[in-house]
Formats: C-alpha cells, sequence, structure tokens
C-alpha cells in the first residue's frame, strides 16, 4: 500500500473539491495516467476521509516567526 499527499489549487470555476461527482473523475483520471506510465491494471485508488467526511482540507498559511 502507498499513500500519495494531494494538494490542490482552488479552481477558477469554482468546483468544490470534496463534490462526489470531482472526486470520482479525479479517481479515474488518475488510474488513467498510472495505467499509461505501466502501472498494473488491478491497481486500486480510494480517497482516505478526514473526521469531518471530506477528503480535502483547507490549508492554513503559516506565519513565519523571527527571532
Amino acid at each position: 500500500m502507498q499513500v500519495f499527499k494531494v494538494r490542490l489549487q482552488k479552481p477558477s470555476s469554482g468546483v468544490d473539491p470534496n463534490d462526489p461527482a470531482f472526486l470520482d473523475e479525479m479517481l479515474v483520471t488518475m488510474k488513467k495516467n498510472l495505467r499509461d506510465k505501466g502501472m498494473d491494471d488491478n491497481i486500486q485508488l480510494v480517497w482516505r476521509k478526514q473526521p469531518d467526511g471530506k477528503v480535502f482540507q483547507k490549508e492554513e498559511k503559516k506565519k513565519r516567526e523571527e527571532l
């Protein structure tokens, strides 16, 4: 099993990245890309959901403190 971290930039079209249709489409696209790069046909991709049920969380910008 391998785990990948995916970061998305805010889409200009206003699509919700946690929309089930969007998530399904992304999995299909990623699986196709992996197959094109030589991965086995029987690979399985799944999203890891957070406790709140969402896949993607907004990442807070951390401020750097100068010493």
